[in-house]
């Protein structure tokens, strides 16, 4: 009874949308905050600046499930590990929802997108894809010379890079 109980709990609480489900300032510095600014509209996704010439220090990670803001820095627990499974998930069909497009693209054309301007628009912006709201100084940056390399689309191993800048 009481298993039943908790899993409807659980099951209402990931339906009923969580409120956003930020965790509470736990002390942590402004730096690592989420931002408060309302998201944009749908309809209004404009493409990120081109990348500047890439630093030493610069790493690049491919962009894939768990490097979103949202979800992380949630400790494991009965509220905290739903909240963030289900980020993870909002995040893991973002970035499924590339692969179709993707594989139309290099069937009409012959070749994946060959710059990133060229994946944003023909790519995120044309099939209305959000993509997950990352943290403070990282950027999305398409690997046009990965894509190239491709003989299909991978969502593990996409050419779409998170940038992470010092």
């Amino acid at each position: 009874m009481r298993r039943t109980l908790a899993a409807c709990s659980l099951a209402a609480l990931l339906f009923a949308g969580c409120g956003g489900g930020e965790p509470a300032d736990q002390g942590e510095d402004d730096s690592t905050a989420p931002s408060t600014t309302p998201p944009a509209a749908a309809s209004e996704n404009p493409p990120p600046p081109p990348p500047p010439p890439a630093s030493p220090e610069t790493t690049y990670e491919p962009a894939t499930v768990g490097v979103g803001a949202k979800g992380q820095g949630y400790e494991p627990g009965p509220i905290t590990t739903p909240i963030r499974a289900m980020f993870r998930v909002e995040q893991m069909l973002a970035f499924s929802m590339i692969k179709q497009p993707m594989d139309f693209y290099e069937i009409q054309h012959g070749h994946f997108p060959k710059t990133q301007e060229e994946f944003m628009k023909e790519i995120i912006e044309k099939y209305d894809i959000t993509l997950p709201e990352l943290p403070a100084g990282k950027r999305y940056f398409y690997d046009a010379e990965k894509a190239a390399s491709m003989s299909h689309y991978d969502v593990d191993d996409p050419p779409l890079m998170v940038e992470t800048t010092p």
